[in-house]
């Protein structure tokens, strides 16, 4: 628990955690919608998959055996490989962008709160970066010395993957190998090698599993309640009165 600096005037209605409780009620319906986005879309692909495998099958009923395969292997984005690679990867940027949203609106109340001039932006540096320095400064403590911030920062290194490269990771002088390891240790994640000429792996791609999306929406509100509850300065109504 923090120790209320000398120069810090609060201004906390109600000191018992960081965030109002009906901050609170808000922030499980935002990942009760979540989820139900989730089911929606999985819902979705597979009715969209049975549709165009139904369709494809009419289309190749005159083809032989290896023509049917080279039909199938020219019309990868017709019958749904890529759309729906696109689909679920979309499920895990919004689950970030979502994160950080709550974490802003967290940051933003302490200011709103207090006298504490510094305030969290969207530029460079990242909101995980610089929420956990506003954060920092406010007196929230231990928080990011756990395992499930360092957890959270891993799903969000797998957004950037995702935003920039599509879940693919060269193997160049640019490759976060830390990353690597993680993912390829990870049973939700599929992945596939691609080898140059001296069999080495130039190209790793990654594919999200639904259950990795599921293991992923749970660290990420794990760590936002670890934040809205947390007790921050709880003798600032002694101070005010």
């Amino acid at each position: 628990m923090a120790d209320k600096p000398k120069d810090q005037k609060f201004k906390f209605p109600m000191p018992e955690t960081l965030a109002y409780p009906v901050q609170k009620v808000m922030i499980n319906y935002e990942y009760e919608d979540l989820e139900l986005h989730r089911l929606f879309s999985n819902e979705a692909l597979a009715k969209r998959e049975s549709m165009v495998q139904a369709d494809l099958t009419r289309r190749s009923a005159h083809l032989s055996a290896d023509e049917v395969s080279d039909f199938y292997a020219d019309n990868a984005d017709v019958h749904g490989e890529v759309f729906e690679r696109l689909q679920v990867n979309s499920q895990l940027v919004l689950a970030c962008s979502l994160f950080e949203h709550q974490l802003y609106s967290l940051c933003d109340g302490i200011k709103r709160r207090s006298n504490l001039p510094t305030f969290v932006s969207r530029k460079s540096g990242g909101t995980l970066g610089e929420a956990k320095k506003y954060l920092t400064h406010a007196g929230v403590k231990g928080l990011f010395d756990l395992k499930i911030w360092s957890d959270v920062q891993t799903i969000f290194k797998v957004r950037n993957a995702v935003v920039h490269n599509n879940l693919e990771l060269r193997n160049d002088e640019d490759l976060d190998k830390d990353l690597l390891k993680k993912l390829m240790s990870d049973p939700n994640l599929k992945h596939k090698l691609y080898l140059d000429l001296d069999k080495e792996p130039y190209l790793y791609e990654f594919s999200l599993s639904d259950a990795y999306l599921q293991d992923a929406f749970a660290k990420l509100k794990t760590m936002i309640f670890a934040v809205a509850d947390y007790r921050l300065y709880p003798d600032a109504d002694a101070d005010n009165s």
